[in-house]
This record gives structure tokens, C-alpha cells and sequence, in this order.
């Protein structure tokens, strides 16, 4: 997000005030992104300012391993430069997670400490895009 700068003394100060307050909580609302099959379950993003928050809960259909994309994201919702991350997934089972990464390119399944398909993954994470 590129903010204007505003001089000392600078005249008509309060657009460029007003067009940096208005970039800093512009906010998409919440979007339903699509759940990518092996996949269902419900995965939602919103973008305000330059932060973005993901969440939804997926489960597997089928069993999978390896790196398989759960959702993509809107390109319009993370910067080009953003590097990506894991998050982990807790499932409804004791000691049970799913590991994840999130990137520009979407939200992939890596791998998860239990074989119950049926144990859904939730995940709600908030991170500067």
C-alpha cells in the first residue's frame, strides 16, 4: 500500500489525508473463496488495509498425501512480494493437526497427523499481505 506523503505547511493537506485514511481501511468484506476437490468444507478471506485474514474449515474427501492445493486466492489479495508461510490446522481430534502453507498462489495441504478424513481442519489466521 503506497501512502502519500503531506508537507509542512502543504495547502489542500485533506485529500491526501483523506486518501490515506481511506487506502489504510479500504476492506473487502468477506469473500467464499472456492474449495478445491480433494476438498470441502468452507474457506473464506477479507482483505482490510494491508492486512488479510483467511479462515474456513476443510475436510478430506478422500485420503491424500503430498502437496495438494486446498483453495486459490483472489491476485488482487496478497502482494507479489509476499513470501508465504505454514499455518497449522487443528482437527477436532486430540493431538491432531494438518499442516498448511498459505502464498500468493493459494492455501496447500502438506501433510496431517492423523488419517480420519473425516476430522475437519480449521484454521483462522490474520497476516500482513
Amino acid at each position: 500500500m503506497k501512502m502519500q506523503q503531506i508537507a509542512h505547511a502543504q495547502g489542500n493537506w485533506e485529500k491526501p489525508v483523506n486518501d490515506n485514511f481511506a487506502a489504510l481501511t479500504k476492506d473487502t468484506g468477506w469473500i467464499r473463496l472456492s474449495v478445491l476437490a480433494p476438498f470441502s468444507g468452507d474457506v473464506f478471506a477479507r482483505k482490510y488495509g494491508n492486512m488479510v485474514e483467511l479462515l474456513g474449515a476443510v475436510t478430506r474427501t478422500k485420503p491424500v498425501t503430498g502437496f495438494i492445493k486446498i483453495t486459490t486466492l483472489p491476485s488482487n489479495l496478497l502482494s507479489n512480494d509476499f513470501k508465504g508461510f505454514g499455518i497449522i490446522a487443528y482437527t477436532a481430534r486430540p493431538h491432531a493437526y494438518a499442516n498448511l502453507t498459505i502464498d500468493t498462489d493459494g492455501i496447500t495441504f502438506r501433510d496431517c497427523t492423523t488419517d480420519d478424513i473425516e476430522a475437519p481442519m480449521r484454521f483462522d489466521k490474520t497476516i500482513i499481505g
